[in-house]
């Protein structure tokens, strides 16, 4: 009989951390909609997605002194801080 009633608190208890996690998530990615809505107008946020319809129409001028401003960044340390960087 204890055993079945701690295996149901264990369940009760796990459900209510998985409802949790689930609702923390959810309102991560409204706050996220939100300050993208606040920041950028419905045209300009289309105009943006519509670049991944057409990726190779980028000015190959642009991408090559994009991708060479890039470089020397990383060359200089200005890469990302925190647990993506690998010192």
């Amino acid at each position: 009989m204890k055993v079945r009633l701690v295996q149901r608190l264990r369940d009760r208890l796990r459900k209510r951390a998985d409802e949790r996690r689930i609702e923390f998530e959810r309102e991560g990615e409204r706050r996220v909609h939100r300050e993208v809505a606040a920041e950028f107008t419905t045209e300009e946020l289309q105009e943006f997605l519509e670049g991944d319809l057409y990726p190779d129409q980028a000015d190959p001028e642009f991408k090559q002194a994009l991708r060479e401003k890039l470089w020397a960044q990383l060359q200089q340390g200005l890469g990302p801080k925190g647990p993506e960087r690998d010192d």
